[in-house]
């Protein structure tokens, strides 16, 4: 299910990039305007490592002994200029899950909530000739949550066993920055920081919790250029 779920916000993710990125070849082609940025862009890839964390955000008892939200993050990306200084685009990228686990002598509660992220970009670029630029990135998207909450007794039939799903989707704005170095013709390769601002409706039970937060993520990308 988990896997399906990840298939099916990738394709998204992929058509939508496709949607940004294949068109815009043909404005490039332009040739009334040989210096205008307009029409060109890049696409690809990367890693990313939460610098700051939100457990305590996400799951009632967070489980410090599980992989958690740290560890290496993937992202996609695309983007294509529209004005001399100014490229929109979209991004994606996975959260990781967090786990949480109450252990009493009556019974063992587990909490499993998994996050990601889908949203378009604005993108100011300094855009000078030379290797080194400088990007300032603001975006606007959704917040994908999924939870998954079981519970057993530790005395009593089997079927005194309680599990719950819960998929939320909720605000989630985005402010970052590149560092676009140029290594060959074609090819980008970028030092990143996103901080994301995560408008989670609040939830607030015995056994389950939920607020907004944020998180600082830092990390590389590469990409294709045209």
């Amino acid at each position: 299910m988990r896997a399906r779920r990840l298939s099916s916000r990738l394709r998204v993710a992929l058509l939508l990039a496709a949607l940004i990125v294949i068109p815009v070849p043909l404005f490039a082609q332009n040739k009334d305007l040989p210096a205008s940025p307009v029409g060109h862009g890049s696409a690809g890839g990367g890693i990313f490592f939460a610098a700051t964390t939100d457990e305590a955000s996400r799951v009632r008892f967070p489980d410090t002994g599980s992989d958690s939200d740290q560890g290496a993050r993937w992202l996609i990306y695309g983007s294509v200029f529209v004005a001399r200084h100014f490229a929109v685009g979209m991004e994606y990228a996975p959260l990781g899950t967090v786990i949480g686990r109450y252990d009493a002598v009556c019974c063992v509660m587990v909490d499993s909530e998994e996050e990601s992220v889908l949203y378009g970009t604005g993108r100011f670029s300094t855009n000078r000739p030379g290797r080194l630029n400088l990007d300032v990135v603001g975006g606007i998207g959704v917040l994908f949550q999924h939870r998954e909450t079981s519970g057993n007794l530790r005395f009593g039939p089997s079927s005194a066993a309680t599990a719950a799903v819960d998929d939320r989707t909720d605000l989630c704005l985005v402010l970052g920055a590149d560092v676009p170095i140029s290594v060959a013709p074609h090819v980008v390769v970028s030092p990143i920081a996103r901080l994301y601002f995560l408008d989670r409706k609040t939830i607030d039970t015995a056994n389950v919790t939920a607020s907004s937060s944020t998180r600082f993520m830092v990390g590389v990308i590469a990409g294709v250029k045209w």
